[in-house]
C-alpha cells in the first residue's frame, strides 16, 4: 500500500465532506502511513482550527500524528478518527480496505524524520511540528 492523503472540508469535492458551516471549505488533510498503521493529521489554513481531544481538553494541531482512538475537531465539527476513517473513499484496493486498528508506535510506516511525503524535515521534538528549511 502506498501513502495517501484525504481531503477534508465543507466543499463536495472533499474526500470528506462534512456539512457544518464551521468547517472551512478544504479544512485539512488525512495522510495514511504505507503500511495503514498510522495517521497525520495537517490543518490547512483552516478559519476555526483543527484540534485533537487529549487528556480531556481540545489542542489544536497544526501538524502531527493522531491515534485511531482519538476525538477531532474541525471548526465545532466533532468526529472520532474511527468514524472518519470509515468516511474515506473505498476503491477496492484502496487504504481503507488495508487500515490496521491496533497502535504500534515502533512501526509508523513513516521514514524516521520525513514528512508523509517522504521528504527529509526538521521537527520541533516538543510538538513534533515540521521546522522551516535552514538553507
Amino acid at each position: 500500500m502506498s501513502i495517501r492523503t484525504f481531503s477534508i472540508g465543507r466543499k463536495p469535492d472533499n474526500d470528506v465532506m462534512l456539512n457544518e458551516e464551521s468547517v472551512s471549505r478544504h479544512h485539512a488533510e488525512l495522510t495514511l502511513s504505507s503500511n495503514g498503521k498510522s495517521y497525520y493529521l495537517a490543518d490547512c489554513a483552516s478559519s476555526r482550527g483543527t484540534h485533537v481531544s487529549r487528556q480531556g481538553r481540545w489542542e489544536a494541531v497544526q501538524q502531527g500524528f493522531v491515534t485511531h482512538e482519538e476525538m477531532l475537531r474541525f471548526g465545532e465539527y466533532k468526529i472520532s478518527l474511527a468514524d472518519l476513517l470509515m468516511r474515506l473513499p473505498k476503491s477496492g484496493s484502496g487504504p481503507s480496505d488495508d487500515i490496521h486498528h491496533d497502535d504500534d508506535p515502533g512501526d509508523t510506516g513513516f521514514e524516521q524524520n520525513n514528512d508523509p511525503l517522504g521528504v527529509p524535515v526538521r521537527r520541533d521534538p516538543a510538538t513534533g511540528e515540521i521546522l522551516p528549511d535552514q538553507h
